[in-house]
């Protein structure tokens, strides 16, 4: 049980990003995005050593979530929400390649969450070699989670 007047004045959020670049390699394996930098947590709520956010009350919550990926011209790069440890299949986002600009795979949706739960997100990229998730220059990978409904 909360106190729904707290929540409504302060209600549950988390905004990360990555401020370092991340490489991964073209297993086709899924790692999870790292973010570093914190930028809000109402409920200090996400972990800079699991990169994982712990939800704080139950409800619905917007959640958004951005790879800012390398420009390569080959292989589709995914990103996906993970809700304690298994992949959304809500929320999942791919780019194609085709481009040596960097490219974003973008995803926003309502998920559904238990008090506990932790949401992360994982990247996968099949370029034909290792290819990094970009942090600087205005494409830093980025989640939010926002409370939205009891």
């Amino acid at each position: 049980l909360y106190d729904g007047l707290s929540y409504l004045l302060n209600p549950p959020l988390v905004m990360v990003e990555q401020s370092t670049a991340q490489a991964f390699s073209t297993s086709g394996t899924a790692a999870t995005v790292e973010y570093q930098t914190v930028l809000a947590d109402t409920y200090a709520g996400f972990s800079t050593s699991t990169y994982l956010y712990t939800v704080p009350v139950a409800g619905t919550y917007q959640v958004e979530f951005g790879v800012f990926w390398a420009g390569n011209a080959t292989g589709n790069r995914y990103a996906r929400l993970l809700q304690s440890g298994s992949a959304s299949r809500m929320l999942i986002g791919n780019v194609a390649p085709g481009s040596t600009s960097p490219a974003c795979c973008r995803v926003a949706g309502k998920v559904s969450c238990a008090v506990g739960d932790t949401l992360g997100v994982q990247a996968v990229q099949y370029s034909g070699g290792s290819l990094s998730a970009l942090a600087s220059g205005g494409y830093n990978s980025f989640l939010s989670a926002h409370f939205i409904h009891a």
